[in-house]
């Protein structure tokens, strides 16, 4: 079906595509009103989740890999979870903070984009990070449309330097390859989330959480996952798989519009079932991705979130146990921002290189064909 898809011209295409997205909003919409959160209505969104397979076939993956990986990503994972929290009453979907309804124009945005309202004291995720930190970095907004246009251009004359360097050393220096190929993929999925989010923030006024947050100033492995990286995917798994198992329940209580409550009672191996839960999930998300793209599972990738959902954990055990002795809680106090900064990055470029981005470049052609939107003819 996707060859056929094909055959239209791109007007065609875009022109079912939005279709598609009126369609997906529509039935989203109509099973949040009809029927209470639970099986019923997860059952009900099953025309959902067929239906966003649609999005990546209506593109050429060779000749429209940005709207293709685009669809691949945002719709085959990001929409789909978010119905899922929809039908469970957990999400960004549930309700606004306030537990004032969610007007049918944010709703619609909040499903298609990879955008989520910033939450507050009192707000859905009650402050909290995966590891229960306190005190996550949050930025008070994504910033104004201003904002969002400056940093973006700024992202795409660093993106191509990154690119060109990158694609001149891609044999020779496979370890500074990958290096680059991280922040490479950090330039351009906020670059392309700040154009969404200054749409966003043009068009609705919607105050909304930043992507990231100075992931190079990160201090340790839960400070990275936990409250620098990729922030709107990571709350999205905190409110379907981390908060869940705290709750020890899937739908969430009735009446609280999708406000998690359940951490602070939770015990600390529930918590720790929790955390390696969510980064479990998370490396099945990316290893189906995979799938879909190349035809094989991503083993690695799946194998990259479990090693570093355990080093979080790792990392939690030790801090709890220094905690219980004065003295060597008082030397590592005394450890420079910095060498923990250079021990985290190292910690994740290593496993990275080793773990994630081999059965990616498996896909070569795709990568060096997304790297050369922005640096034609290059390689």
């Amino acid at each position: 079906m996707g060859v056929e898809l094909l055959l239209l011209p791109l007007p065609a295409r875009l022109f079912a595509f939005l279709l598609l997205n009126a369609f997906l909003v529509a039935w989203a919409r109509a099973t949040s009103w009809w029927l209470p959160p639970g099986l019923p209505r997860l059952l009900a969104a099953s025309p959902i989740f067929a239906a966003t397979f649609l999005a990546p076939a209506l593109f050429d993956p060779a000749k429209e890999i940005i709207l293709y990986d685009y669809c691949v990503v945002c719709y085959l994972w990001l929409v789909n979870w978010k119905v899922a929290g929809l039908a469970l009453d957990r999400g960004p979907l549930v309700g606004r903070r306030g537990g004032e309804g969610t007007p049918p124009v944010v709703f619609a945005a909040l499903l298609l984009l990879p955008v989520n309202i910033r939450a507050g004291k009192g707000g859905r995720d009650g402050g909290a990070d995966a590891e229960g930190a306190k005190g996550a970095r949050w930025s008070k907004s994504g910033g104004t449309t201003k904002d969002f246009l400056m940093r973006g251009s700024l992202k795409v004359c660093l993106v191509t330097t990154l690119a060109y360097i990158t694609l001149k050393i891609w044999d020779r220096f496979p370890l500074l390859r990958d290096v680059a190929l991280v922040w490479i993929l950090f330039f351009m999925v906020s670059m392309v989330m700040d154009v969404l989010a200054s749409i966003s923030i043009a068009v609705l006024n919607l105050e909304l959480m930043p992507h990231f947050e100075r992931p190079w100033l990160c201090t340790s492995l839960s400070d990275f996952w936990g409250s620098r990286w990729n922030l709107v995917v990571g709350k999205m798994l905190r409110d379907m798989i981390y908060w869940p198992i705290c709750e020890g329940r899937f739908v969430g209580r009735p009446g609280t519009k999708g406000v998690t409550t359940g951490h602070s009672h939770a015990t600390h191996a529930r918590q720790a079932i929790g955390v390696l839960a969510t980064f479990v999930v998370s490396g099945v998300m990316h290893a189906l991705l995979i799938m879909y793209i190349s035809g094989a599972f991503g083993w690695k990738n799946l194998l990259y979130f479990v090693v570093n959902g355990c080093a979080v954990l790792g990392e939690r055990l030790a801090k709890d146990t220094v905690g219980r002795k004065k003295a060597v809680r008082n030397v590592m106090a005394r450890i420079p921002a910095w060498m923990r900064t250079v021990y985290t990055l190292g910690f994740l470029h290593v496993t990275s290189h080793f773990l994630f981005w081999p059965e990616v470049l498996d896909m070569s052609s795709d990568v060096i064909n997304t790297i050369n939107v922005f640096v034609p003819g290059a390689r």
